[in-house]
């Protein structure tokens, strides 16, 4: 076992790498590493994983005397992805210790020219609905590529906001718009975004898109449960299958009122494959008082339709 001298002291970190570092080709970037301890630590780099430290690369990296990582520019033919688009940590250590930092990792940006592209999100839309459009940047400069507004029809600017009230809504943390409470008038509107990349400081307009409202249409049972008489005891299932459009949600009630909610009643509801919702309701033990007129009520923006049978128990 080794004691500390008088005064020593292990390595801390008073300035962490970054987390993420990009490195702009024209520019290349700096990743500071700062140690103090008693005595002075050493700092030194590794690629993450790796138990070598780092070699200077000539033009392209280089570790400096302060023990900052350097990234000089580079051309774009000088690209390495084996040292511009990998993951760094900061090694410091001295008599007393060693200290090990977060991964840093480097992404170098040679991109200047860019598409982006507006889409609207999600399935069919219906009158009332949101509607989320999203700006759509390439994969490699997420995180480079900032959406800045939403235009509509090429006039109206909607810039982001942490409010979240008004008809056009544009979240700050997520560049999507959105539209509240769709109506006829929004379908004859075009959108498109406007993005920045903040190196190169070159803004770029996104193709135009239009919203479609799909028709509802009122919900019809294409499945309807039958009449039932038994005795206490065994199980019982009950279903519906609805379609319409939207979707609609399948409700049930007993005698007018819903379902009591105890172990032997088991609701299921989901949506197959054709876009029909089959919904059932299991009774796992009948008993006198289950029995009575159950109802199944299909529901969408377009209307309702239900259906109702008697399940009769003996002894009632």
């Amino acid at each position: 076992m080794r004691f500390l001298r008088c005064c020593e002291s292990g390595p801390r970190f008073l300035v962490d790498p970054p987390r993420e570092l990009i490195v702009w080709y024209k520019d290349g970037a700096l990743a500071n590493c700062v140690a103090s301890g008693s005595p002075e630590p050493k700092v030194t780099w590794f690629l993450s994983g790796e138990t070598t430290p780092l070699q200077p690369v000539p033009n392209v990296r280089r570790v400096l005397d302060n023990g900052s990582l350097y990234f000089p520019p580079f051309k774009p033919e000088e690209f390495r992805p084996d040292v511009h688009l990998t993951t760094y940590r900061c090694f410091a250590s001295n008599s007393a210790g060693k200290l090990l930092s977060l991964d840093m990792t480097v992404k170098a940006v040679m991109v200047e020219n860019y598409q982006v592209e507006a889409t609207v999100a999600g399935g069919p839309l219906f009158v009332g609905d949101t509607a989320v459009l999203r700006c759509k940047v390439p994969q490699h400069l997420e995180g480079i590529i900032t959406v800045t507004a939403w235009l509509i029809d090429e006039s109206y600017n909607v810039y982001p906001t942490t409010e979240g009230e008004g008809k056009y809504v544009m979240p700050s943390w997520n560049g999507d718009l959105h539209i509240l409470n769709l109506s006829l008038s929004d379908t004859r509107k075009k959108y498109s975004c406007r993005t920045l990349h903040r190196l190169s400081g070159k803004s770029q307009h996104s193709n135009s898109v239009n919203i479609q409202l799909a028709e509802a249409s009122k919900p019809q049972l294409v499945y309807e449960f039958l009449e039932h008489t038994l005795q206490p005891g065994p199980p019982v299932s009950l279903k519906c299958i609805a379609s319409g459009s939207p979707t609609p949600q399948i409700t049930w009630s007993l005698d007018g009122y819903p379902l009591p909610i105890n172990e032997r009643f088991i609701i299921g509801q989901y949506v197959s494959l054709n876009g029909e919702v089959i919904s059932h309701v299991n009774l796992t033990k009948v008993a006198v008082e289950d029995g009575g007129v159950y109802t199944c009520k299909a529901s969408n923006k377009a209307g309702s339709v239900e259906h109702s049978a008697p399940l009769r128990v003996y002894g009632m």
